[in-house]
């Protein structure tokens, strides 16, 4: 199979566009990522817990993602039972309401943003103590894809330097409405600078519900993103010759 080098050219140029379309749950290490199963609103697509479980400062523990949009809305939810649908996320077991640890949080410009998040408050009959089991979701936002879901499961744990060194700033404390309290921002970073506000524009209600809702199938209108390594791999030496051609 023979490849010109403009076809080349629009080859790389398109999976490179859309390698930049999701978002990644970097910390707590997400329990998998697949682009294609992302906009499944329980863990994106990824049923089963990972383990070994990470250890979690659930007094004020930071959750990073890396966005790759130019904004989102991000909401951050915990299940304290291991979670079976995203219902789990909304509701314990015993029927008890679980209020989302960030909610609304509006932000602005690709790379690393650092949420803390505290959930020592727990919920009735869940004591957050050291040792608890947890999973995290973190439904993402934005106009291109609509709402994706990555999870991470995580065990709580007393021990505040777990998480420390996460370098991101949370600049959401002065003005954040959001249902997270005792967070403290951070004046350095060690991603890039990106701006981060609150919104005030929906309710804890309707980000509740846009987490149990189903949502549409993400291989319709999207993109299969493939990172350029592998764009290389699958096409093989008829690719990388039509590159070479170029130099």
């Amino acid at each position: 199979m023979k490849f010109s080098t403009t076809s080349t050219l629009t080859l790389l140029f398109a999976f490179t566009s859309s390698a930049l379309s999701h978002f990644t749950l970097d910390y707590p290490l997400t329990r998998g990522f697949d682009e294609d199963l992302e906009s499944q609103n329980f863990c994106g697509g990824f049923p089963n817990p990972l383990t070994p479980r990470q250890p979690w400062y659930y007094k004020n523990g930071p959750v990073e993602i890396d966005s790759h949009h130019d904004s989102a809305t991000v909401n951050i939810y915990i299940s304290y039972d291991v979670p079976t649908s995203a219902q789990s996320f909304l509701t314990t077991t015993q029927g008890a309401a679980i209020p989302p640890l960030r909610h609304d949080i509006a932000i602005t410009g690709q790379g690393e943003f650092c949420f803390h998040a505290n959930a020592s408050a727990g919920v009735p009959g869940i004591v957050a103590e050291d040792g608890q089991f947890a999973t995290i979701m973190v439904e993402y936002i934005n106009n291109v894809h609509g709402h994706l879901y990555q999870c991470s499961d995580v065990v709580f744990t007393d021990d505040s330097s777990v998480g420390s060194n996460i370098t991101c700033t949370d600049a959401l404390t002065a003005a954040s409405t959001a249902t997270s309290t005792g967070a403290s921002a951070s004046s350095t970073t060690g991603s890039r600078t990106a701006s981060s506000t609150s919104s005030s524009t929906r309710s804890a209600t309707s980000g509740a519900s846009s987490a149990a809702a189903t949502t549409a199938n993400s291989n319709s209108g999207v993109a299969m993103m493939v990172s350029i390594p592998m764009l290389a791999l699958a096409l093989g030496p008829a690719l990388m010759a039509g590159a070479m051609s170029l130099a």
